[in-house]
């Protein structure tokens, strides 16, 4: 029901529509699901977020049986000046939803900081790599300088610069720029994983993809502002670590690239966000500066109204809510050296729900306000209350920086304000990019925090969670080498009439699946879930010929046997 809504009134909102370029960008659809430890996350090529575009899709727990969702929807805005005052701005919101799009997936050329429908649609995709792979491909490149093994897709696929690999694989040629990173072991400056070029991910599980707010032409329908020529490199990632905060936590890296042939002043980029922890309509935001946190909690003890119930069905948490941060990790820096990645915290409302100054922005100059940490109407944050308050010059530039625990502190909880649905959005800026390349990256962190003693929580424990995850997830990259001991894997009969047994001698030490892949690389037989030391593997109609087995451990390692099937 609330989703509909938006879509409605965003769909009478358009106006001044005009019939778009011959060579104009679809809408991008494609949907990917970042699924590790106990969070899953939905990602999409439109510069959206943590939604399907119909529900929110950020799951935590994520085993809930209600498919309860902490975020209903994300979106990145970026706005700055031309050298001649112009305002330039992209800002997703709910748009994507109806065909309203401020993003579009691909690059842009970097001679003409144009795209094209061709480029959009075949960038209309995600690339996903988990570590374990791209540990096997280094062990196998690194005992003898050669690749031996049948190389995974998600490695041969990499849209690294000029990958050999791609018309092949794609049917298209990928364009001869900087895209998705890799560990360059040759240092020719291409990509070619037979020279044991690997990507350079963080975390241990990892999907990368690129957007860009020109679309080949197109107009920019939400905010009707004027398109930047902004190329946007994205990568969501998570590392396994259980038992640690790193199980309910997420991390997404955007790289902000100005391909345009003017410098972008003044530059402000915002994560803005729809949090709707579990029901939409009692949620409380707040802020650590210190931190750079943001804050989303419950109004009360109850997610939703009496009996834990949620206007149009939305799943709620009932009596057992979490509390959510997102922390900016790697923020952009100003020409004078300064962090600037958490610059303000803004907090409004959906529609009509208070002041018309503190809801959502309609054109332009009011998004760019929000973003630069003052109301929609220009006027400053100021303290207490909403922080709406006409005429103060207590002006602030973060809202409800205190933690609801603190009776002193400024929160919502302390100001009891009404229960409505709000959005935030977190700021950082202002600096410039220059023209033709100029770029900023920033980095989030999104933490859960699963018990809390409601109402008014303390921030405490969550901003700690903060702590123990900064710093060891983000920048990992692959080990150069897996200590394993081939001899610990035996084959027999090797070779196989019609089945062989596969055996790892090993303290502790189980199968927990195995891939048969042919002399060519393509897999044509899996056995999943073992949980055992050996496993019975059958010739099932396969051809004579040489394979390659690929055995993952319990312990994430993985071994590459050769065997011959008579």
């Amino acid at each position: 029901m609330k989703t509909l809504l938006y879509i409605i009134l965003l769909s009478f909102s358009l106006y001044g529509f005009v019939l778009p370029p011959n060579n104009s960008c679809d809408s991008p659809s494609a949907i990917a699901e970042l699924n590790v430890n106990n969070v899953k996350a939905k990602v999409l090529t439109g510069g959206d977020l943590w939604w399907d575009r119909s529900n929110g899709s950020y799951n935590v727990p994520k085993d809930d049986p209600n498919g309860v969702s902490a975020l209903f929807a994300g979106g990145l805005w970026i706005a700055g000046v031309d050298p001649g005052g112009n305002l330039k701005i992209a800002a997703q919101t709910y748009g994507a939803a109806n065909g309203s799009n401020e993003f579009w997936a691909g690059p842009l050329d970097p001679n003409t900081g144009t795209t094209d429908f061709d480029l959009c649609g075949n960038f209309d995709r995600f690339w996903e790599v988990d570590i374990t792979e791209i540990n096997a491909h280094i062990e196998d490149f690194n005992d003898n300088g050669v690749i031996d093994d049948p190389i995974p897709v998600s490695i041969r696929s990499w849209p690294g610069r000029e990958n050999p690999n791609f018309s092949q694989l794609f049917g298209w040629t990928l364009p001869s720029q900087r895209l998705a990173p890799f560990v360059d072991i040759n240092g020719d400056g291409i990509y070619n994983p037979m020279d044991g070029d690997y990507p350079k991910i963080k975390g241990d599980h990892a999907i990368w993809w690129v957007m860009n707010d020109e679309g080949g032409g197109n107009m920019h329908p939400g905010t009707q502002g004027q398109p930047i020529q902004i190329e946007i490199h994205a990568m969501a990632y998570a590392c396994s670590s259980p038992g640690t905060a790193m199980d309910n936590t997420t991390f997404y890296e955007f790289t902000y690239i100005n391909r345009a042939f003017e410098d972008l002043n003044d530059t402000q980029i915002s994560l803005w966000v729809d949090p709707d922890l579990g029901c939409y309509l009692d949620d409380f935001m707040g802020s650590n500066p210190e931190h750079k946190m943001a804050i989303v909690y419950n109004q009360d003890s109850v997610d939703g109204e009496p009996g834990s119930d949620c206007p149009g069905g939305v799943p709620s948490y009932g009596s057992d809510i979490p509390m959510l941060g997102i922390k900016v990790l790697d923020g952009a820096y100003n020409h004078l050296g300064q962090d600037v990645g958490f610059s303000s915290f803004m907090s409004f409302t959906s529609g009509a729900n208070g002041p018309p100054s503190t809801s959502d922005p309609n054109i332009a100059a009011e998004y760019y306000n929000y973003m630069r940490g003052v109301w929609r109407d220009g006027t400053p944050l100021t303290q207490g209350g909403t922080g709406y308050n006409p005429g103060s010059i207590d002006m602030v530039s973060h809202a409800f920086p205190d933690s609801p625990n603190d009776p002193n502190g400024w929160s919502m909880c302390t100001e009891n304000l009404p229960a409505l649905d709000r959005r935030i959005l977190i700021n950082s800026g202002p600096f410039n990019l220059s023209a033709q390349g100029g770029e900023a990256t920033i980095t989030y962190a999104v933490v859960t925090q699963l018990s809390v003693d409601y109402p008014c929580p303390n921030y405490e424990t969550l901003l700690q969670l903060g702590e123990e995850i900064e710093g060891t997830c983000d920048g990992i990259t692959p080990v150069q080498s897996i200590k394993i001991d081939q001899t610990n894997i035996s084959v027999i009969p090797n070779p196989m009439n019609d089945f062989s047994k596969v055996k790892i001698d090993g303290e502790n030490e189980l199968i927990s699946e195995l891939e048969v892949f042919n002399s060519n690389g393509t897999l044509v037989s899996t056995y999943s879930n073992v949980n055992s030391s050996e496993i019975t593997i059958n010739k099932n109609g396969l051809p004579s010929g040489v394979y390659y087995l690929k055995i993952l451990t319990k312990s994430n390692q993985f071994f590459s046997k050769r065997i011959v099937i008579l």
